[in-house]
């Protein structure tokens, strides 16, 4: 006795069977295990994801604060801004210009 449903045999398509997957094969009636997803570039089966800022393929936060902490945008640093990554108040003390940077 058999239990559960058969396959004719001759009939199989291995493929995709997952509905949700970039990839699914509507005449697959056997999952191979091939299922992919689409990465947040919509590439299909790709490896993009998105930075702690929430940008696809970024690079994260870039900008250095003062109390050298990392932040995705100047404006979200706490009190003084960002740090003086050049180091131009050494270079040029005193020199009010280095406020406008």
């Amino acid at each position: 006795m058999i239990y559960g449903p058969c396959l004719d045999i001759e009939n199989i398509v291995y493929g995709c069977t997952d509905l949700e997957a970039c990839n699914y094969n509507i005449d697959a009636n056997v999952d191979d295990g091939s299922c992919l997803q689409n990465d947040c570039a919509g590439d299909c089966g790709g490896s993009a994801v998105e930075d702690n800022c929430g940008v696809c393929g970024g690079s994260g936060a870039e900008f250095e604060c003062e109390d050298g902490s990392l932040v995705c945008n100047e404006d979200d640093c706490s009190g003084g801004g960002i740090s003086d990554y050049f180091g131009l108040e050494n270079i040029f003390p005193g020199n009010s210009f280095l406020n406008d940077i």
